[in-house]
């Protein structure tokens, strides 16, 4: 019998030129059997936090950490298939596992060059109880991994500005820098009052982020800014734009 049910937790790698970037999840939540014997429909999309890489040759580590007292088994092998969104900024090599025979760390070297890609890795894991023959369990996953590829002194140079747009207001970022930028948090505060933004935010080099704000459109005074960002805290103090 094949249950669908307990939790997965993995960790992905990616070493470049020195650089190790590490992320691990949990939490998972457990799905249930959709029929009897235990196929199952997609996984929702796992989104990850970005990761920075310097250009040229590395490496791309998966790892999986199953529950306690599970384990993998030869009979019914794991199936990973790896992809980035454009090869061309970030090439995988094919892994030395035949297809449907990987195991765990899984490395596949890669070639990376400036520019901006995601890494999507399609898993079915097949695993089983150790000393509870019968008891198998199977887990789809598909994680989603944001690679940015940036050259040695590249920066992101965040602008901001605050604009009164008819009854509301919004809050913009462009990127004048030659690198991205993540808004991890940000907060701002007027008259008394204030909103928080917990959602990161990825702005690329050249673009441009628009927050729409719940704080009134009246606000005259000076309004404060207190952001969490890839270059660390930011903090500003902006006046209201606009007619």
């Amino acid at each position: 019998m094949i249950r669908l049910t307990r939790w997965v937790t993995a960790t992905m790698v990616l070493l470049a030129l020195g650089f190790l970037l590490s992320h691990g999840w949990g939490g998972i939540p457990p799905v249930s059997a959709s029929d009897p014997q235990g196929s199952s429909a997609p996984e929702p999309v796992v989104e990850l936090p970005g990761r920075i890489l310097a250009p040229g040759d590395g490496k791309l580590t998966l790892r999986v950490l199953l529950p306690p007292d599970y384990k993998f088994t030869p009979e019914a092998p794991c199936q990973v298939k790896l992809s980035s969104s454009h090869p061309e900024v970030v090439a995988l090599a094919p892994t030395a596992a035949p297809a449907g025979r990987e195991t765990f760390p899984l490395e596949v070297p890669l070639t990376a060059r400036p520019g901006e890609t995601r890494i999507l890795a399609d898993l079915q894991l097949f695993y089983c109880q150790t000393g509870k023959s019968g008891l198998c369990l199977i887990k789809t996953l598909r994680l989603s991994l944001p690679v940015f590829a940036t050259p040695p002194g590249a920066a992101a140079r965040p602008q901001w500005r605050l604009r009164r747009d008819g009854t509301a207001l919004k809050l913009e970022v462009t990127n004048l820098g030659s690198a991205h930028l993540l808004v991890q948090r940000l907060r701002v505060s007027a008259g008394g009052r204030s909103q928080e933004v917990d959602q990161p935010t990825y702005v690329l080099a050249g673009q441009r982020h628009v927050w729409d704000l719940t704080l009134p459109a009246a606000a005259s005074g000076p309004v404060e800014l207190a952001a969490e960002t890839s270059l660390g805290p930011i903090t500003d103090t902006l006046a209201v734009q606009g007619g």
